[in-house]
């Protein structure tokens, strides 16, 4: 690999995660309604695709082991972007889901409530995954559907149990009422 390549190996991926950015809140701003996922998704397509139409625009002659180090980069800084972005954004709603769980599969705002302090953050979220169909709501009582982000949860506890030897302090448990079970 010359100094060239070298060079767009490295430029062409940066570039692409700041398309990627500008897509994943372009479409996150346009389409309101839509999961936050499909943003991410949107972002990271839109990413990749101008991150290897740089290298092979750029350098005809690029070998397929360059566009390979080029997308690993572009996804690897996409992966950091998106965890740096989601941390704080997604933790509360994976916390809330593995708290129903944890409940059995149901549990009442007062108690939802009593945990998180802020009637008005935490009545936004559940509102959110109440659309998003994550929870539905019967009787002043939340049950989980499962979905993505409960998807997410089990996997994060996975993870860290695996890395870190522990679980969360909340641990996903499914109840016999939650869908799951």
């Amino acid at each position: 690999m010359n100094w060239t390549t070298a060079a767009l190996v490295t430029i062409a991926p940066i570039l692409g995660v700041f398309v990627g950015i500008a897509a994943q809140v372009g479409v996150h701003v346009s389409l309101p309604n839509k999961p936050i996922v499909f943003s991410y998704a949107s972002g990271f397509v839109c990413g990749a695709a101008v991150s290897l139409a740089v290298l092979v625009g750029c350098f005809p002659e690029t070998s397929l082991s360059d566009a390979i180090v080029c997308f690993l980069t572009f996804g690897g800084l996409n992966y950091c972007y998106n965890n740096f972005v989601n941390l704080n954004f997604s933790s509360l709603r994976i916390r809330l889901l593995k708290e129903v769980l944890s409940s059995g599969g149901t549990e009442s705002l007062a108690a939802i409530t009593s945990q998180y302090g802020s009637k008005a953050v935490l009545q936004r979220r559940l509102e959110r995954l109440v659309s998003w169909r994550q929870l539905q709501e019967q009787n002043s009582r939340y049950r989980a559907n499962g979905g993505s982000f409960l998807l997410l949860a089990l996997i994060f506890s996975v993870l860290k149990k695996i890395m870190l030897g522990r679980g969360f302090k909340y641990e996903c448990r499914v109840g016999k009422n939650s869908k799951l079970a």
